[in-house]
């Protein structure tokens, strides 16, 4: 991972969330998607040490911590990420199984941290397709112990989430280039405090004012009216609105500060459409889990099963199970 995407899900991972989905549920992903795991660690021996790889803020493994708790079980757990995760000061719910994590950030899985042989499971859910998989495949084969069990999902090509991101990328280019929305926030803020903050009343510097409010008027109104047939409407409504907001309440800030917001907003559409682009990119299609297949049989990987993992809305994942 390139340093200024890892830099973009540092950010997103200093919040308290703890999966990348924004409805996590009771258990940190919809049902569908959370049996599998269960079932999963509730296979796995007393006293397994279990690795997850790409861990965020530690869905997967909080996951694992929960089953060894209601089996009575001891797991010790790894997880690790590119990104600088610290869910123990971020994440404010599940804090005990938390503590139960062993998390190590700023570690690509591409060089990991342990020695041969070192775990009994390896787990990855939605992660290990962001890496590459010509490095971190042979890692994941060399700490797993004899007997070990793996249990890869990835994000589908095919499916609902990654094709709806594929939609959204658009509609934040068209907020961030198409009209621009953040800077003709910021130079309305601009123009209108010269007339507001320093009573400069000439007739310039009204007609400035006038002009880049109406510009900005103009640019919400292309916004709303694009809201209600986006993919992502939320998205478009929440940006018009909060934008509106902060003109509305200009006189509470001063305008360097006033200016800082929008261009905080505007961050934020970028990063969030460098995960959108990322995760189209790692997306892997049916051919692809076929080659990851391989890619594990080549190194000594048996009884391995591929399957589609379906959730709520249909086809979310690839999913490889296999044992070493």
């Amino acid at each position: 991972m390139r340093a200024a995407e890892t830099a973009i899900w540092n950010d997103y991972w200093h919040f308290d969330r703890l999966s990348s989905f924004d409805d996590a549920g009771p258990t940190n992903y919809a049902q569908e998607i959370a049996a599998g795991w269960q079932a999963f660690f509730e296979a796995l021996p007393d006293g397994a040490a279990i690795l997850d790889l790409c861990t965020g803020n530690g869905a997967i493994a909080v996951m694992a911590a929960a089953a060894a708790r209601r089996a009575r079980k001891s797991f010790r757990i790894a997880a690790v990420d590119a990104a600088d995760v610290n869910p123990y000061r971020h994440v404010k719910q599940h804090r005990d199984d938390l503590a139960a994590i062993d998390f190590r950030p700023a570690t690509p899985i591409e060089r990991l941290p342990w020695p041969a042989a070192s775990f009994d499971a390896v787990v990855s859910q939605y992660g290990i397709e962001y890496s590459d998989l010509s490095l971190s495949v042979p890692e994941l084969a060399r700490v797993i112990a004899p007997g070990g069990k793996v249990r890869l999902v990835v994000h589908a090509a095919e499916g609902p989430v990654v094709q709806r991101s594929a939609r959204v990328v658009p509609e934040i280019d068209f907020l961030l280039h198409d009209i621009d929305l953040a800077g003709a926030a910021q130079r309305c803020l601009r123009a209108v405090a010269v007339v507001e903050r320093s009573l400069n009343h000439s007739l310039p510097a009204q007609a400035a004012a006038r002009d880049s409010v109406a510009a900005f008027q103009h640019a919400l109104r292309e916004t709303a009216r694009r809201a209600p047939i986006a993919a992502d409407r939320a998205l478009l409504a929440e940006a018009g609105e909060t934008l509106t907001l902060l003109y509305q309440r200009r006189r509470q800030y001063d305008v360097a500060t006033a200016i800082g917001l929008v261009e905080e907003i505007r961050t934020e559409w970028r990063h969030h459409r460098a995960r959108l682009v990322a995760q189209i990119d790692a997306a892997i299609t049916r051919e692809g889990r076929a080659d990851l297949v391989l890619r594990l049989k080549a190194l000594g990987a048996r009884q391995v099963s591929e399957a589609d993992q379906a959730g709520p809305d249909g086809l979310m994942g690839h999913c490889i199970e296999a044992s070493f």
